[in-house]
């Protein structure tokens, strides 16, 4: 579980794309609001959760005129951080609490929670507002219909078009994408997907993490970097934002295709894909296959499988 913070939760993200004040039928709000819940521990549940980290942390501490782990727990209570120790409780604590709460209501988070503490006296039973973001319905009922328009009426798909780009010699992997594009932005104008805001604020989160961690490899600080793009950091969290709206919406979009279109990866195919990377180490080096793996080459199988499908019908 996400650690437990002391600010309030708040319904945007200081990273997520600014929207506009004016509403109307034909801009729906691509941000979603996250749903919001409490939780309660009780004080039985805390107080043995207590005793639980001050014996754990009685076996590591050492206390002049005791021998390494027999200190009396009051007198490790006593020098143990309070930080310390209420961590140690709300990592025994609280998991439990939150999953018994998202099975009883059928609640899938697509990302770690935001937690709240509310209260936390000593004596009562501690109460935490959570924040989750669940996946957000996506209507793509008529996905095939807006594809087939789009190719009727798009310039990439006419034969004076095609004709101009063979003079070029533009490459059919170029075509591809531009065409892929093409889809993608004329189904996300008929098909409205919405993102809830931690979800993006997470996504967002990730990816200017990345930027930081590029920056360290180049030996360049994020001063540097805003120095020479002539940008703020709060414009840089705003491209990033963007950046992680978009790429999230398509996600959820071929998520929504790959359910209507029912479109499967076989054992076999996921097999193949692992033993074709593998076949690029050297046989002492090969890294062993982890179920994380096998997911993401499933994963990355089904989505290739959906824009293949688009591009076909």
């Amino acid at each position: 579980m996400a650690k437990t913070t002391s600010t309030s939760q708040k319904t945007e993200s200081k990273t997520a794309p600014k929207k506009k004040t004016e509403k109307t039928s034909q801009a729906p709000q691509l941000i979603l609001d996250n749903t919001v819940f409490q939780l309660t521990v009780p004080v039985a549940s805390i107080e043995a959760a207590r005793l639980e980290a001050l014996k754990s942390a009685q076996t590591q501490v050492k206390q002049d005129g005791f021998r390494k782990g027999h200190a009396p727990a009051k007198l490790v209570e006593k020098n143990v951080n309070d930080q310390y120790l209420t961590q140690r409780i709300l990592e025994m604590v609280l998991p439990p609490v939150y999953q018994e709460y998202l099975e009883k209501n059928n609640l899938r988070p697509l990302t770690e929670p935001d937690v709240k503490p509310l209260s936390m006296d000593p004596e009562k039973d501690w109460t935490f507002e959570v924040a989750i973001a669940q996946k957000p319905a996506v209507d793509a009922a008529k996905y095939a219909e807006i594809v087939k328009t789009t190719k009727k009426t798009h310039e990439l798909w006419q034969e004076k078009k095609a004709k101009k780009d063979e003079q070029k010699e533009v490459s059919q992997e170029a075509i591809r994408q531009q065409q892929l594009q093409a889809l993608l932005t004329a189904l996300l104008e008929k098909i409205p997907v919405q993102i809830p805001e931690l979800l993006l604020r997470r996504e967002t989160e990730q990816q200017l993490h990345e930027l930081e961690h590029q920056l360290e490899h180049m030996k360049m600080t994020m001063q540097d970097f805003l120095r020479h793009s002539q940008k703020k950091i709060e414009d840089v969290q705003q491209d990033y934002a963007a950046r992680a709206l978009g790429n999230l919406q398509v996600e959820l979009l071929l998520g929504a295709i790959i359910e209507a279109a029912k479109l499967e990866v076989a054992e076999q195919e996921v097999t193949d894909a692992l033993k074709q990377q593998l076949d690029k180490y050297p046989e002492k080096t090969k890294p062993q296959i982890t179920t994380r793996d096998i997911q993401y080459v499933h994963a990355t199988l089904l989505k290739q499988k959906a824009l293949d499908h688009l591009l076909h019908l």
